[in-house]
């Protein structure tokens, strides 16, 4: 399969291949990190998968350095993702947010700010279904905190030390972790001010970069799901080789738990709403998630558009074993191919 080309949005966002306006998977980099050279191949293995249906895949960036410099800080990059994603995503698109090291606490404050702002149950809020956080700094950083103190000491002016590398402070990402687990992580209760989203930690177990605590999966605030620490270092920890590599898998894993969940929405609205839901289901079925069950339907020697009774039987198989066992959607298709086969359904079968 040919690798799609990355779609300039403008100078600092970009999709891959086409933007459908469909379920989304969003790239967020770190400090000193670049939209379209920070993830390598992560991007394009996603929109290869044939596990996976069809995706839009966001690269969203935002100007950062290390060095001295009038740059944004967290809190106001994170107002400028979500504002971007409140345009870009509308109202039935799903949303999975993958972010690198200050990404991470990017994506989380965006998520906070739209909380306390009482639309935790309304887009993009609502669009959010997933977190994946690849070396996240989650406890602060003991360099910056130092900068930070020597340069106060030196008298120097404030902006010798750019407030993205203040952001990495200790005490403000304590405060943020402390907010995003009441509100995000594990709230007591839902409601305006509060929505549980899975969390992702993919720690980098060589990480160097990072403080010691940050290094180490026990010490992740994110349990559930599992922490996951991976014997990489912190920019090569998103920079998997293939759909093989364990990089890769640490996403990709995630992404079809949030894709058996929309195929499982969808799959409910057809086999058992009224009419028009079911004309609705149908016509999502097709744009989300046709091209991976007519890969499966053809690998078994099926013809979608000379045998469509069958093909729609197959599809059928699908939607209720997933429903039923709430296996990944390619897994369901291939056991449904099988039976489809066992019915005589295929073409040239009877």
């Amino acid at each position: 399969m040919s690798e799609p080309e990355i779609v300039l949005f403008n100078e600092r966002t970009a999709c891959v291949g086409r933007w459908n306006m469909i379920d989304a998977v969003v790239f967020v980099h770190g400090i000193a990190g670049n939209f379209s050279e920070t993830w390598g191949r992560f991007p394009h293995l996603i929109a290869t998968d044939p596990d996976l249906p069809e995706l839009d895949i966001l690269l969203w960036g935002y100007r950062t350095t290390l060095l001295p410099a009038d740059v944004h800080d967290t809190a106001t990059i994170a107002r400028h993702l979500f504002s971007e994603l409140r345009v870009r995503l509308v109202r039935d698109v799903w949303a999975h947010l993958v972010a690198h090291s200050m990404g991470g606490l990017i994506v989380c404050e965006g998520l906070v700010q739209e909380m306390r702002q009482e639309r935790a149950q309304v887009p993009p809020t609502s669009n959010v279904r997933h977190l994946s956080l690849f070396a996240v700094p989650t406890s602060g950083s003991a360099v910056a905190d130092a900068a930070a103190a020597w340069i106060e000491s030196l008298g120097l002016p404030s902006g010798t030390l750019n407030d993205q590398i203040r952001s990495l402070g200790t005490a403000e990402c304590d405060a943020l972790i402390a907010e995003v687990t009441d509100r995000v992580y594990g709230p007591t209760e839902e409601g305006r001010t509060a929505r549980r989203i899975p969390i992702r930690m993919v720690v980098a177990g060589e990480d160097s970069v990072v403080d010691d605590q940050d290094a180490d999966m026990s010490s992740a605030p994110f349990q559930d799901p599992p922490a996951l620490e991976l014997p990489y270092g912190h920019s090569d920890l998103k920079l998997p080789c293939s759909h093989y590599d364990v990089r890769y898998l640490a996403l990709a894993n995630d992404v079809q738990v949030v894709v058996c969940e929309r195929f499982a929405e969808i799959a409910r609205r057809f086999l058992d709403g009224e009419a028009d839901e079911r004309q609705d289901a149908e016509t999502d079925l097709e744009i989300r998630y046709g091209s991976l069950l007519r890969r499966r339907y053809v690998r078994a020697g099926g013809d979608p558009g000379r045998d469509p009774e069958g093909y729609a039987v197959f599809c059928k198989l699908v939607m209720r074993d997933c429903l039923a066992s709430g296996r990944a959607v390619f897994d369901c298709a291939n056991r449904a191919t099988i039976a489809v086969r066992k019915g005589g359904y295929l073409a040239g079968d009877g």
